[in-house]
């Protein structure tokens, strides 16, 4: 627990008794910073407009009883959670009762000893510390999802946002990738050549974008709740086989080709999409690390689960990071060298963990990374 000395603690001290003025002045002020006052609404004034971490009030003060002092503090929000503890020579019983009711956090009966009031008065001090501490740790994640909950909807309005003129650029490469003559070399002049190769490039980028999209609106979906499974009866050796298919030209530009070891008849109910999401995601990541070196696809099974292990030789993972790849926005390297929302692998464990699957890495640094997919056969 934190001392009271760590912070310069302000206390008020209220008191009719000049003796004991400077008795509590000298005992307090070589400790924290005090300020005295002889009337109690002298005392409420002072308190009200000066911040304060303590207040000290002997109830049998002229201007205003200690008890309706107490009230009033209570009353107003600018003095509510101040740290208050009344002093008194002829308290009994009833009266401390009246004091607590009202709001004061602890009672003093005259005389005490100065170890007891230092005792008492560092306690309330600490306590106040620590529940400003806590405030503004509250204030702090307050802050923070509110931070997080405008990044989201940004996301989720620029994600769709998007898609529109990403579908419209997308259709028009299409159209012109598809004019007569632009698949022969028949008839081409050098221009017409270049200018194919250009519509070829800006394809590959529309696709990628398009991708980026898709990740964008998925998380929107996946953080609103909105995860959806349809499971059906799927053949999980013919989804590998479609996944490896669509990333074929990805993994041909890379240098990486795909070696494929199957097991036939790998029948499981599971959301065919969303399945075949995982795969191809895990494919274009041991593309994209992978260094250009082979990559090896196994499917296994046994009766009650199915298992897909992708391979690369690549980079590889340090083992600091091969928890963190899995959270949102996360990545084990800059986006300089590889560009991405860090959202893939993300979006891989939110569709395994909901087919109440699991998902892990096994990786060396320069030794490549191999990714596991286990899912239950049966829903």
């Amino acid at each position: 627990m934190a001392s009271a000395q760590e912070f310069e603690a302000r206390i008020l001290v209220v008191d009719d008794d000049p003796e004991a003025r400077d008795r509590l002045s000298h005992l307090l002020g070589t400790r924290w910073s005090v300020t005295i006052a002889e009337r109690g609404d002298i005392g409420r004034d002072a308190a009200l407009s000066l911040p304060f971490d303590l207040v000290l009030a002997n109830v049998d003060v002229p201007g205003l009883h200690g008890i309706p002092f107490t009230r009033q503090l209570r009353a107003d929000r600018a003095t509510q959670d101040v740290a208050l503890i009344l002093m008194s020579r002829t308290a009994g019983q009833q009266e401390t009762i009246e004091g607590l009711e009202a709001g004061a956090d602890d009672f003093l009966v005259k005389p005490f000893s100065e170890r007891e009031l230092l005792t008492r008065v560092r306690t309330r001090l600490e306590l106040t510390a620590m529940r400003r501490r806590n405030a503004q740790q509250e204030e702090a994640l307050a802050s923070l999802h509110r931070t997080l909950r405008a990044r989201d909807e940004f996301l989720s309005a620029a994600s769709h946002e998007l898609r529109t003129p990403i579908t419209t650029l997308s259709l028009q490469t299409d159209g012109l990738l598809a004019l007569p003559g632009a698949g022969t070399n028949g008839g081409r002049r050098d221009g017409d050549d270049r200018m194919l190769r250009r519509l070829k490039a800006i394809r590959r980028q529309v696709v990628r974008l398009n991708q980026l999209v898709d990740q964008l609106l998925y998380v929107s979906r996946l953080i609103e709740g909105r995860l959806e499974l349809r499971p059906e009866p799927v053949d999980l050796q013919a989804l590998v086989v479609e996944a490896i298919d669509l990333m074929r030209e990805s993994a041909t530009q890379a240098g990486s080709p795909v070696l494929l070891r199957l097991r036939p008849e790998v029948v499981g109910h599971w959301d065919r999409i969303r399945i075949g999401q995982v795969i191809t995601n895990l494919l274009s990541n041991a593309i994209k690390f992978g260094c250009g070196r082979p990559i090896e696809v196994e499917l296994d099974a046994d009766d009650e689960r199915a298992r897909v292990l992708v391979k690369d030789a690549g980079e590889g993972i340090l083992p600091q990071e091969q928890e963190r790849i899995f959270q949102r926005f996360e990545r084990a390297t800059s986006v300089q060298r590889h560009p991405g929302l860090g959202l893939g692998l993300w979006i891989c464990k939110q569709i395994v963990d909901a087919s109440h699957g699991t998902i892990s890495v096994q990786s060396e640094p320069g030794r490549g990374s191999t990714f596991s997919v286990e899912l239950p056969r049966a829903s």
